[in-house]
């Protein structure tokens, strides 16, 4: 089956990248679809991705920018080869299940967007190590978020979190750990235990949050991030003499 996506707005002439594999144009990746390794599309207005875009079963790489996406199909599950999604600058509201198919995905982005929660299938991914959840209206993470035993980055900032579950405790290769504007009523105790965190962003992440003492069992931090309304426990400085401690604005 066909399927034309319907272009308003922009004058866009979409063409097959350079480069073997890649494809900036969907109706021409679908035709190819085994030849498909990377499919980038932006500035191209669909709304939705057809069903057929399962037919894709060799993409590596999918990069949806400026779509105005408001769902993802349940077929983006049959992409079983899929190491890269980025859906970023969309509308999406929520991820279907079926994203915890995926199971070589290596780094997921979905900052931009109109996100109001995670399904719990975020934790099957067992090789992520990337995960951008950034600019959007996030109020609660499911526990599964700890079972990402691969995780190096993870970005929370500027959502509307009121709390962190504390499975966020139980992430062993976290290096990148970005919580700031947000609303919550305290920075987790657990992050303590994330002894491989190498920058942590806490500014602005909620009016009654405090820097915890404990945090001072982070002796691999170098980056610290906080606001002008938080107070960092004298010990910290103490314990962690060389952490930067960053005032944000």
């Amino acid at each position: 089956m066909r399927f034309i996506a319907k272009l308003t707005g922009l004058a866009i002439t979409a063409n097959i990248l350079i480069g073997c594999g890649s494809y900036s144009d969907l109706q021409k990746a679908i035709d190819n679809p085994e030849d498909v390794k990377v499919l980038k599309l932006s500035w191209v207005i669909v709304h939705q991705l057809p069903p057929e875009i399962n037919y894709l079963t060799n993409l590596k790489k999918l990069y949806l920018f400026k779509n105005q996406l408001d769902s993802l199909p349940k077929e983006i599950g049959d992409l079983t080869n899929l190491e890269v999604l980025v859906v970023s600058g969309n509308n999406l509201t929520f991820i279907p299940a079926e994203i915890g198919k995926l199971k070589k995905l290596k780094r997921v982005s979905f900052q931009n967007n109109e996100l109001k929660s995670l399904p719990k299938e975020i934790g099957d991914l067992p090789e992520l190590r990337e995960l951008e959840l950034q600019f959007n209206d996030l109020t609660s993470l499911p526990a599964s978020i700890g079972n990402l035993a691969s995780l190096r980055s993870l970005y929370l900032n500027n959502n509307k979190l009121t709390v962190i579950p504390p499975e966020i405790g139980n992430l062993p290769a976290i290096q990148y750990l970005f919580i700031g504007r947000n609303q919550l009523r305290e920075v987790p105790p657990e992050i303590s235990q994330l002894t491989t965190l190498i920058e942590l962003d806490i500014a602005f992440c909620g009016a009654m949050a405090d820097v915890p003492y404990t945090l001072e069992n982070l002796w691999n931090l170098e980056y610290l991030y906080v606001d002008r309304s938080l107070n960092v426990p004298d010990n910290i400085a103490v314990k962690l003499p060389l952490v930067k401690v960053v005032v944000r604005n």
